[in-house]
């Protein structure tokens, strides 16, 4: 197993050790990859509730389904801005963040997010 932090490098290790070994190496790439991979191979996915073609989001599309959903659901959430870094934290337990003083809507947002999260994946 070679692991990677970047495609570019999962790319170049890939072409040096088809230069120096004969043999195929089945896990390379960077470590989503190789969890992805893995995953696929080894777990039935299905006894969780996900096909085996299911699709990791990235970062930046996790961005915009949370942000649709609060624009659609007219939903109170404050520090917006940080809201990837609120639902981390309320997934640990920790509904206010920073200096709040009172909730808001994070729990229902968090809510709906893995429902719309499991439509997309």
């Amino acid at each position: 197993m070679v692991v990677t932090f970047t495609n570019k490098a999962s790319e170049e290790l890939k072409e040096r050790l088809q230069k120096h070994i004969s043999e195929e190496i089945k896990y390379i790439g960077t470590f989503h990859s190789i969890a992805n991979r893995i995953l696929r191979e080894n777990v039935d996915l299905e006894e969780f509730g996900y096909s085996k073609d299911f699709r990791i989001i990235s970062y930046d599309e996790a961005g915009e389904i949370l942000n649709n959903i609060i624009r659609e659901g007219r939903l109170n959430i404050k520090y917006k801005s940080k809201v990837q870094k609120r639902i981390e934290e309320f997934k640990n337990g920790n509904i206010l963040y920073a200096n709040m003083k009172r909730e808001d809507d994070i729990e229902r947002l968090y809510e709906e997010y893995k429902r719309v999260k499991k439509i997309k994946t």
